[in-house]
């Protein structure tokens, strides 16, 4: 048996089986037009023609590379299933893997995008690229990979990134807390932090906390660089250079029972 689509006129086999899957509607592989099976059913390709109608509903898909094709030139083909052009009435080999669309008029070749258009993408993606790097340049300019990267683009577009700084590449490889040595009621702070960083960077504020003995937090106070350095007027960390901190702080009025120091900016 045979049924028909009405809209682009292309003829299917169809099994009972399919016809009770579907219970009788269908879905056109070519056109995508759904139609009644039923309705434009017939014995033969010709029958099928004949009493074809236009009656479209909602039906399930029809496999294309199963359709009886109309419309294609003749190849070879060992398939025994054939196709029928209503415009002539002369019967075809039905080619199942040809494809649906061409996309470039029937001509089989890939047709690209008009110049202009492909310009206007470049420059819409420029356009971005330049405004996010002059919204994030302060966040780029701190990451080690980026740094290198983001000085040539200021070179090319004559801007100028600010300081490196970033207090992750700053480690504390030595440290000490204990009463202070001479007279003074308090505590003596030792550091001893390297920035390994590959670029200078600016002395952090050394974020000093004490805490009593049960974790409550007692005591807190921020160190600015030329509090902290003694005997240098430089407030610039050097790339892989140790520097020694030593602070003296004064004793709360419980005792202490531990320290933290952060880096802040």
């Amino acid at each position: 048996m045979f049924t028909l689509c009405p809209q682009c006129r292309t003829v299917y086999p169809v099994t009972v089986a399919q016809l009770r899957r579907g219970r009788g509607k269908a879905l056109c592989g070519r056109c995508g037009a759904t139609f009644s099976s039923l309705q434009h059913l017939g014995r033969t390709i010709e029958e099928t023609l004949s009493r074809h109608s236009h009656n479209i509903l909602a039906l399930p898909r029809l496999k294309y590379q199963n359709a009886v094709a109309t419309g294609y030139p003749p190849a070879s083909t060992t398939d025994s299933t054939f196709a029928q052009d209503a415009s002539d009435g002369k019967q075809r080999p039905a080619f199942p893997s040809l494809p649906l669309f061409s996309p470039a008029a029937g001509t089989g070749e890939t047709q690209n995008p008009p110049l202009y258009w492909k310009i206007g993408v470049g420059a819409l993606i420029l356009v971005f690229m330049v405004q996010l790097a002059y919204f994030e340049a302060d966040h780029w300019a701190n990451k080690v990979h980026l740094r290198a990267p983001m000085e040539i683009l200021c070179s090319w577009l004559g801007c100028n990134l600010p300081p490196f700084q970033n207090t992750a590449e700053i480690e504390v490889v030595d440290r000490s807390f204990h009463p202070a040595r001479n007279s003074i009621d308090g505590y003596e702070l030792y550091l001893a932090m390297v920035n390994h960083a590959p670029y200078p960077q600016p002395c952090p504020l050394l974020k000093v906390s004490l805490t009593a003995l049960d974790g409550t937090l007692i005591a807190q106070r921020i160190f600015k660089p030329d509090e902290y350095l003694s005997g240098t007027s430089s407030h610039t960390m050097p790339s892989h250079r140790m520097i020694f901190v030593q602070l003296a702080i004064a004793a709360p009025k419980r005792a202490v029972g531990g320290y933290q120091v952060e880096f802040v900016r």
